[in-house]
């Protein structure tokens, strides 16, 4: 919030029983509760009520015949999956540079914790009501530190490079790509009744480039978004990888985890290009095509890069208040959690399988990942039909 409105609420804050914010909102929360959920009655209301929408149009799939238009999609599908494992199958030094191959990586005075100490920060913040991993601020930098990614990218153009978003003088975003910054969220996911701590690293570029002028795919930004699920002993479960818009769904699983579906029911099958055996210490190293954007390797050791730099890291939460140069402030995703620049040529002619404008970048939280089927990055389930942690495979 801007300063003035913090200073506000602090204030406010002060006259409850002269605390600071969170112990008032604390406070607050446990009066509300009495007086909102006194009842059975109240209780069994707010239980019906607490659903979340999910990011598909049902009016969409209706209009747009998706039992046969499906099919057409799920051939498309079919193909990129089979393109994205001849790709992977390549050895790094066989894979095509267009341009030069830049890496981004954290500073050098980064914290990189065993998973010994990412166990003891996971398990200790676990000790409340519902068992969910909430590490401090300084814990969970320090595991952001420890497991932040290396971007190796075939830069060709300025479109190539990372950057931080920024808002222009007509409330229009672009990105600084002379100021590379990687923005950091947490995530939770489910997993046989554990509740599993997951880090997102979210990088922006200014657009995916266009290869003509009928591209539908291109267009103004694009963003990538890299996330590992730890389990409670501090190992990584598995990696997997969106792009902003919520396609290209991959998912790495490592040494301690094995896959045992890759579909339910009708939805279109996940993909899982390749395993990734975690190395304690080390950083992956993912490599990112020109242009595109698309994920060609992930891996660990070094690579023969052209350019190296570091990128700084911030919350995500920043690109729901960005400064404009007149002092306002705006929101980056719309009310529907799009970035309404960002639209893309393929909304008319992806829009049956019922997704709001298909390959637009959008907010965290509201990312459909299925074409065909019904499937969210942030489902609290994603992961249990389809892997099982290796102590648990036989």
């Amino acid at each position: 919030l801007p300063v003035n409105e913090q200073q506000r609420i602090e204030k406010l804050a002060s006259a409850v029983q002269g605390s600071d914010t969170n112990s008032a909102l604390k406070y607050c929360s446990q009066v509300l509760k009495r007086v909102e959920l006194n009842t059975e009655q109240q209780r069994t209301l707010l239980a019906e009520q607490a659903l979340v929408a999910d990011n598909y149009k049902m009016w969409q799939r209706i209009l747009g015949l998706y039992p046969l238009t499906s099919l057409a999609f799920r051939l498309g599908i079919d193909s990129w999956h089979h393109k994205t494992r001849a790709t992977f199958a390549l050895a790094p030094e066989a894979l095509p540079v267009t341009g030069a191959l830049v890496g981004y990586m954290p500073g050098k005075d980064t914290t990189r914790l065993g998973f010994a100490q990412s166990a003891v920060i996971i398990q200790s913040s676990s000790q409340n009501a519902l068992h969910i991993p909430e590490p401090s601020a300084t814990e969970l930098q320090q595991l952001f530190d420890t497991y932040a990614p290396v971007f190796e990218i075939d830069t060709l153009t300025d479109d190539d490079r990372i950057g931080a978003v920024r808002i222009d003088d007509n409330a229009v975003p672009f990105i600084d790509t002379g100021a590379p910054l990687v923005y950091q969220y947490v995530s939770h996911t489910r997993y046989q009744e554990q509740v599993l701590l997951q880090l997102n690293y979210l990088a922006w570029f200014p657009a995916r480039t266009k290869t003509s002028s009928w591209d539908l795919l291109g267009g103004h930004l694009d963003g990538i978004i890299w996330r590992v699920t730890l389990l409670p002993d501090g190992r990584p479960l598995l990696f997997d990888s969106i792009h902003a818009c919520g396609c290209y769904h991959l998912l790495f699983p490592t040494q301690y985890a094995a896959v045992k579906a890759t579909r339910s029911g009708y939805e279109e099958p996940l993909l899982f290009p390749d395993e990734l055996e975690v190395m304690e210490y080390q950083r992956p190293r993912i490599r990112l095509g020109s242009g595109s954007h698309y994920i060609q390797h992930v891996g660990y050791g070094a690579a023969a890069l052209s350019k190296h730099t570091t990128y700084a890291t911030t919350k995500a939460d920043t690109l729901r208040s960005l400064e404009l140069a007149t002092g306002k402030r705006k929101n980056l995703y719309n009310p529907e959690g799009l970035v309404t620049s960002s639209q893309r040529g393929e909304r008319f002619f992806f829009w049956p399988m019922g997704v709001p404008s298909p390959g637009a970048m959008r907010q965290p939280g509201t990312h459909a990942t299925a074409f065909v089927g019904r499937r969210h990055f942030d489902d609290a389930y994603l992961f249990e039909p389809y892997i099982v942690p290796v102590q648990l495979a036989h």
